[in-house]
């Protein structure tokens, strides 16, 4: 039988499942290419010369994509303001590398960043690269007010 609510439930049904149609379409998943092997950038060697890379620990190149981790931020090697920071940051970049090298992923792209970069969460399963950096004390969630260092980020 047609009820109202049986209609409502159809129609909450169908609205989900576009809504799930348009984000899968506008942001497509991203899953491990067989065969790929992440090593680390080299430095300041274009992303043409060296397309598939861990540039930090919450950044890579897939195929001349450039992706940023979403929600975490890792220290980052260039401009580190600490032997402490750079440190943390070649772990970090390390660990990342072999979390794609070793793990079966699949990544999620939320949107693209202010630079053109794909911005987006790599999945092993149940949890994300960056909850594994968070967990393993190399990176930490995206807005923190202290810096790498000890002390507060400079405004």
């Amino acid at each position: 039988m047609d009820t109202p609510i049986r209609r409502t439930l159809r129609a909450i049904s169908a609205a989900v499942l576009l809504g799930f149609a348009a984000v899968s379409t506008a942001a497509p998943a991203l899953a491990q290419v067989p065969g790929v092997v992440f090593e680390l950038c080299p430095p300041g060697v274009p992303a043409r010369d060296a397309p598939t890379c861990i540039v930090d620990g919450d950044s890579f190149r897939l195929g001349g994509e450039r992706i940023e981790l979403e929600g975490i931020d890792a220290p980052q090697i260039d401009g580190a303001r600490c032997l402490a920071e750079l440190a943390r940051a070649v772990r970090a970049t390390e660990f990342l590398a072999a979390l794609l090298n070793t793990r079966r992923w699949v990544m999620l792209r939320s949107r693209l960043d202010t630079e053109g970069r794909t911005v987006g969460k790599v999945h092993f399963g149940a949890i994300t690269a960056g909850e594994t950096l968070v967990n393993a004390g190399l990176a930490r969630t995206a807005g923190s007010e202290i810096g790498w260092c000890g002390s507060p980020l400079a405004p």
